[in-house]
């Protein structure tokens, strides 16, 4: 790993790039739906807090070999920035990352989010060679689970009232999967 600029990634119908600076409008468009945050520690986001996100997610895109990959998720035919997902190292756990991600709702349910995350298991374990890449989700955030079904996870565990956020305690289902076990 030479580059400091983190890399692009792409599938058969998506770019995965680093964000820009003009990327806080389409940002905002999602993060400031309820609906889009409310399995989320976070939102619904302000202007303000979409900024704040979008501003660190350019300055990180430059250190992404030490706190990993923050990337905007585009359509690859329309170039329209449709969510976003990350991959980075979880801290005091060697060789161990964690999976994020975050998508507009007119985009829910068309397979974007487990192409954009298979993506980012692939380049995890080939380029980055993590030995093992977790996600976590609300038990009751059904396409979450799924998508992480989907790529490859198995879910190791349900953990009750693990995360305080919006007032109240959440369950949190973990999921995980080696890099032996992605190769098959």
């Amino acid at each position: 790993m030479e580059s400091t600029q983190q890399p692009v990634l792409s599938t058969d119908r998506l770019i995965l790039r680093p964000y820009e600076p003009g990327d806080l409008t389409a940002v905002h468009a999602y993060a400031s739906i309820p609906e889009v945050s409310q399995y989320m520690d976070w939102g619904p986001n302000s202007e303000g807090n979409t900024r704040d996100f979008v501003e660190r997610c350019v300055n990180a895109a430059h250190r992404w070999q030490e706190g990993g990959i923050f990337s905007a998720i585009v359509l690859r035919d329309s170039g329209q920035l449709i969510g976003g997902c990350d991959l980075g190292p979880e801290e005091f756990v060697q060789r161990q990352a964690s999976l994020g991600y975050c998508m507009h709702p007119d985009y829910w349910g068309q397979g974007y989010m487990t192409e954009a995350s298979a993506a980012l298991l692939k380049f995890g374990f080939e380029e980055m060679t993590w030995r093992r890449i977790t996600s976590f989700c609300d038990p009751d955030n059904i396409g979450s689970w799924r998508v992480m079904e989907k790529i490859g996870m198995r879910r190791e565990g349900h953990e009750r009232e693990a995360k305080w956020f919006k007032g109240r305690w959440h369950d949190w289902l973990r999921y995980a999967i080696l890099n032996h076990e992605w190769r098959g």
